[in-house]
């Protein structure tokens, strides 16, 4: 059983990447998404 983690900034993410990630994510079991701004990772 292969265990894959996959963590990526969106914002980083070229935009003729995207797709591609996209495709990536859908085959995952498990999806955790978060988005804080910079106030809320300070705390």
């Amino acid at each position: 059983m292969l265990l894959l983690l996959l963590m990526v900034g969106l914002w980083r993410l070229h935009k003729h990447r995207r797709a591609s990630f996209a495709e990536l994510a859908v085959l995952s079991r498990t999806a955790v998404c978060c988005r804080v701004t910079l106030s809320q990772k300070a705390q």
